[in-house]
């Protein structure tokens, strides 16, 4: 009997109009019956992996696009490449977005955002502050830091640390270290690499930035609501921000700018976003998923969803559509986004999670970085042997 139900995971923070018209539109036309589930990405994962297991996996998950690659790596995903590779329109994604979801050659899934990290600031704090630019390099962070400390009082924390390692890696990223792994080995032992996180450790310890309990979603939540109600003054953070602060913070004067690096660093940041795929379990014709696939994507859909969420997106006509050139978050991201790079994407090809965010052996990094003032040399040389070691276990 043919199943007449579409089961889709979905990220609460991705819950657009135009996106539930375009699925609700092709329920009808195809009879078929919706189950949209709705996780953040630590209950997602858990649920997935849980499905996976029990051969339960539903028919199409929106999710960050390594998944995809830590998925393929055990067949638990549709292999995509013959459907992307003869749409026409495939060609307009941005060309590196494709090195986020192949592995071995074969492509898995495709982005539905394309986005990035950067420096958020509260441009009122830094007008009451005397603070005309955003700080470019991480010693300009610390007087800036500094300053505003000493003109808004203590009670205004100049900077918000993440409680996880994945808003790490944006200092981490520069032309000299692109990439996490090179070579089949790990390629952050460098000088710069290990003066950014004593550097960061510094101001860790200062007392005059914002550092979360350790823990997942809630503590992340605890770092964004301190910057969107005033209470921080700078975040690591992306263009899912901007939807909320849309909808939640009108009033919020923000402005963004590359993530800071060390003087004479040639920055880079790192790309995120999300991507759709097709668990293998899916129980419905891979064509038919396939179709709602193309159908979320066309930029007619883009820009909707540019225009109601403030969302970026992966396709080179959206970004030329004259309907999202006087957006501000476009604006504020274009000259940003092509100096993202999938940094630690050849941890998750190998099927090494553990050694970026997320991971154990990353997470004992950053948190040394930002919850101690333990010698940092020593915990990156702990950090690095163990990757090593890792990554030679799968060679």
């Amino acid at each position: 009997e043919a199943v007449k139900e579409i089961t889709i995971y979905w990220n609460p923070d991705h819950l657009y109009d135009v996106y539930d018209q375009v699925i609700t539109e092709f329920a009808e036309e195809k009879g078929l019956t919706v189950n949209k589930q709705v996780y953040n990405w630590n209950d997602f994962k858990t649920k997935l992996n849980s499905d996976f297991a029990a051969g339960t996996a539903p028919d199409l998950i929106e999710c960050p696009p390594y998944w995809f690659l830590e998925y393929a790596t055990r067949n638990l995903m549709k292999d995509l490449t013959e459907e992307i590779d003869s749409w026409s329109e495939s060609k307009d994604w941005f060309e590196t977005t494709w090195i986020e979801t192949t592995y071995k050659g074969r492509k898995y899934g495709m982005k539905l955002h394309n986005t990035c990290f950067v420096l958020f600031y509260n441009r009122d704090h830094f007008e009451e502050a005397g603070i005309d630019e955003p700080p470019a390099t991480l010693e300009e962070m610390i007087g800036t830091i500094n300053t505003i400390y000493d003109t808004l009082g203590p009670d205004i924390k100049g900077f918000g640390f993440d409680p996880t390692g994945q808003y790490l890696i944006p200092f981490m990223a520069s032309v000299e270290t692109p990439l996490m792994i090179e070579n089949d080995r790990m390629a952050i032992d460098t000088p710069t690499i290990r003066k950014t996180l004593k550097t960061l450790q510094s101001i860790a310890n200062s007392g005059k930035v914002f550092i979360p309990e350790p823990g997942g979603e809630e503590a992340r939540t605890n770092v964004r609501l301190a910057f969107l109600t005033g209470r921080i003054s700078m975040m690591i953070s992306g263009p899912w921000e901007v939807g909320n602060i849309l909808k939640n913070f009108p009033d919020l004067d923000y402005g963004v700018a590359m993530v800071p690096h060390l003087a004479g660093v040639e920055p880079r940041t790192y790309i995120a976003g999300t991507g759709i795929g097709i668990p293998a379990d899916s129980k419905l014709p891979k064509e038919l998923v396939w179709e709602l696939m193309q159908r979320l994507t066309k930029v007619e859909v883009e820009v909707a969803a540019t225009l109601e969420a403030g969302m970026l997106m992966p396709r080179k006509t959206w970004l030329n559509d004259p309907r999202v050139q006087n957006e501000k978050v476009v604006q504020l991201f274009k000259p940003i986004l092509p100096k993202a790079t999938p940094f630690d994407i050849e941890a998750r090809v190998l099927g090494l999670p553990e050694i970026s965010w997320g991971g154990a052996v990353f997470k004992k990094l950053y948190e040394t970085m930002i919850y101690s003032d333990q010698d940092m040399d020593k915990a990156l040389d702990e950090y690095l042997k163990e990757a090593n070691r890792l990554i030679s276990s799968k060679l």
